[in-house]
């Protein structure tokens, strides 16, 4: 008893000696009902009373903090006060400090129904210190079915290990591959008060997630040079027809506007009329919020890898499968009244090459990355994708001076315009 009350008066002078929010505790093998009267009786100042257990317990904690925040010195007691079996709750305006009832905790199921177990741990686990969860996959594997909070809101791909051991490598071959890692179920264990709260919670996060129709005609607009531009002519094709807000550009000959007023379709039937304005791909999507999709026409053409060594020293050449043609890509992320809409356009194609490695193939693109903002009733216009041309051909007998053979020049010039209108269902 002496010498607790020696440690409790040195703890009253670092706290007069410092700031009156902070503390300096040294205690060593501390019985733990002695610290639990320090914390809850001459720190805080609130009333308090013990089981006859407690009371009588003789497990002790030593803690040693410098000038820490007076509510974190009493959080380290109360976690000594869990640690060793015991509870501190508040019931009536005083703390009361009993065993942890193993018989009041709970082990319940929940099957989520919207959303994946592994979004609504992420959101809700760390908000659980004292319970525990775990998920139920397709093929069991040798991960453990039940795993503090903390481990699963922070292990990727609904791998929930324990802290501090990295995930399994999915080599194809091993029991890990064919498991089906997301979870399908999550399994609660802890106080029938935080089940209760988990499912209120749970219930707000696993609901339908929004969903988002894409709809995109890509032109080719040949020589439009001539008049500022693909976007500048496709507002004159359009003509009064439109309501027009320009972008960022803030002129007809920008690189991108929003037309309200009017639908996809009606913009596709002025466009259509114009034989300057080629339709290359018309693509329809149909995606979740947060998820992505991805549209591809053309083929998939092979090129030269990496070179490894097998076994014996001789040099093996891989081959990669590289796409080509109309890609479009798309990832929503649909918040309010906003959607926002991450895009990826690409128009390409292979040709021989001529320069460096002549075995593999050279890929020419054009290719449109952008993040933008919509609502239902716009009509979003994006261009900026130029190609110019410069082709010769020569005639006459090849042994003649280049003065005395004919000669013809022909140049073009083309662009990517993009127009896309995306409405929630």
């Amino acid at each position: 008893m002496m010498r607790f009350v020696a440690a409790l008066l040195t703890v009253f002078v670092s706290c007069a000696a410092l700031a009156e929010d902070k503390a300096t505790l040294r205690m060593d093998a501390a019985r733990l009902p002695d610290l639990a009267r320090l914390a809850f009786g001459e720190i805080e100042g609130r009333p308090f009373a013990f089981s006859p257990e407690f009371d009588e317990c003789d497990k002790r904690l030593t803690l040693h903090l410098w000038n820490v925040e007076k509510t974190t010195l009493v959080l380290a007691i109360r976690r000594g006060i869990e640690n060793a079996g015991f509870q501190a709750e508040q019931k009536g305006g005083v703390i009361w400090i009993e065993p942890r009832e193993k018989a009041s905790e709970l082990v319940e199921v929940y099957s989520p129904q919207f959303r994946s177990a592994s979004y609504i741990l992420d959101a809700v686990a760390a908000f659980f210190p004292a319970g525990t969860f775990g998920s139920q996959r397709g093929v069991a594997n040798a991960m453990p079915a039940v795993a503090p909070a903390a481990s699963l809101a922070a292990s990727p791909n609904g791998n929930h290990g324990k802290p501090g051991q990295p995930a399994p490598a999915d080599t194809g071959s091993s029991a890990f591959s064919v498991t089906d890692k997301r979870p399908e179920l999550i399994v609660f264990q802890g106080r029938a008060a935080d089940w209760a709260r988990f499912q209120k919670l749970a219930a707000e996060i696993d609901s339908r997630p929004a969903e988002i129709v894409v709809k995109a005609v890509v032109y080719e607009v040949g020589n439009a040079q001539s008049e500022g531009g693909a976007l500048a002519l496709a507002l004159k094709v359009a003509g009064g027809k439109l309501g027009i807000n320009l972008g960022n550009a803030g002129s007809a000959g920008g690189w991108s506007a929003v037309l309200h007023g009017a639908g996809l379709d009606v913009v596709f039937n002025a466009l259509g009329q114009d034989s300057r304005f080629k339709v290359v791909s018309s693509p329809r999507l149909r995606v979740m919020s947060g998820q992505s999709a991805r549209l591809v026409v053309g083929s998939d053409t092979p090129v030269l890898g990496a070179a490894n060594l097998d076994k014996n020293g001789n040099p093996v050449q891989s081959v990669e499968y590289k796409s080509s043609g109309v890609i479009f890509s798309l990832t929503p992320q649909l918040r309010g009244g906003m959607s926002e809409l991450a895009i990826t356009q690409q128009i390409s194609n292979f040709v021989p090459t001529t320069t460096g490695v002549n075995g593999s193939p050279t890929l020419i693109k054009r290719e449109l990355a952008t993040a933008v903002g919509v609502t239902d009733d716009d009509v979003l216009v994006l261009g900026g994708l130029e190609e110019a041309k410069d082709s010769g051909v020569d005639s006459g007998p090849t042994w003649l001076p280049g003065w005395l053979r004919g000669s013809s020049a022909d140049k073009s010039n083309s662009e990517i315009l993009l127009i896309l209108q995306a409405q929630r269902i």
